[in-house]
């Protein structure tokens, strides 16, 4: 399925574009205006075209503090207008290849509407949608959130996967010529930012297990640490040789195991021993492990009490997943979804 790239000239030439005193332009291509029409608000969202000339832009708020997405006639009438929690600004709207329309909102939702101006569904992430999203060829969606993730969001409205930058991405992702799609985190603190690459079928992720089990015991008795599980989302093989695991306190903990299972059957195994320096240790597999597209590779982890050490320690521990950027112990960038068991 091919999305309509985003454009800003119609066929005939007119050019569309908003402005910060409230008014969406239609400008000729001999630079007159053809008409000028009122939203409520400023308009930081760039226009986008649809298939039958319909313009679609976004304001940042009507008098009740709502985000507006204005479907506009070629003409410039007015044909609907879609009201969001709060404010639209700089998501500018992308349109799938079956009409639907996609738009952040700064009540942390990335919206889908209906060409008939009906919502279809809404995704919630954790912080402001000032992204503009960006569609793949097979109508997956992707956009940042100012929860510092980039979000694949499959066409019915499902998350596909998550990756965490570690700071807020408030701008747009590029998708390039192979799927791989490009995007930037903002650091405001250090006033600068970085650029990522992430592969269409997923970079992983992480996930928090919190120890299962009341925790008594003496030392030298095994609790179990918690179980996650990786799924290969990818068309083709991938391949495991470990994981980058931390602890909230490791120091209880004389040794740590880490299995790794394929229906139920234990593959390879890592131990750590003595267990004292807890923070990203690497645990690196007896032998690799291939995970077959469509496949979950399971893990389960054991905590070893320590000597000296007793009594209950609710554990949170987390293991990451992510891309090559990360430094986790030979996980192949784009393995997949992660997720809790």
């Amino acid at each position: 399925m091919l999305c309509r790239p985003r454009r800003r000239i119609a066929a005939d030439g007119t050019i569309y574009v908003g402005s910060l005193d409230n008014n969406l332009y239609a400008i000729n291509p001999d630079g007159t205006q053809k008409w000028a029409f009122a939203t409520d608000s400023v308009v930081s969202s760039s226009p986008s075209i649809g298939a039958d000339g319909t313009i679609y832009v976004g304001s940042e708020g009507n008098g009740a503090f709502e985000g507006v997405l204005y479907a506009v006639n070629p003409d410039g009438t007015q044909k609907w207008a879609f009201a969001t929690g709060v404010a639209i600004y700089n998501s500018s709207p992308a349109i799938g290849a079956d009409g639907t329309i996609y738009v952040g909102s700064a009540d942390q939702n990335l919206y889908a509407v209906n060409p008939d101006g009906t919502q279809k569904w809404a995704f919630a992430t954790s912080n402001d949608v000032s992204s503009s999203p960006a569609i793949g060829a097979d109508g997956t969606i992707y956009v940042g959130s100012w929860d510092n993730n980039l979000y694949a969001i499959n066409p019915d409205g499902t998350q596909k996967w998550a990756f965490g930058s570690g700071n807020a991405v408030s701008s747009s992702p590029a998708i390039g010529a192979d799927g791989t799609i490009y995007v930037a985190s903002t650091d405001q603190a250090a006033g600068g930012g970085t650029l990522f690459a992430v592969g269409a079928c997923g970079p992983g992720g992480s996930v928090v297990v919190t120890k299962v089990g009341s925790g008594t015991g003496a030392p030298g008795k095994t609790l179990p640490g918690g179980a996650f599980q990786v799924k290969n989302t990818c068309a083709g093989k991938k391949v495991v040789s470990g994981a980058t695991i931390t602890f909230g306190n490791g120091a209880i903990f004389s040794k740590a195991t880490l299995s790794a299972m394929i229906n139920g059957v234990v593959v390879a195994s890592a131990v750590k021993h003595p267990y004292s320096n807890i923070a990203g240790t690497d645990f690196i597999l007896s032998k690799p492990v291939s995970v077959r597209p469509g496949k979950t590779l399971r893990f389960t982890l054991g905590l070893t009490i320590a000597s000296g050490h007793s009594g209950s320690s609710t554990q949170t521990v987390t293991a990451l997943f992510a891309n090559g950027a990360s430094g986790a112990a030979g996980l192949p960038a784009n393995l997949g979804t992660v997720s809790r068991k």
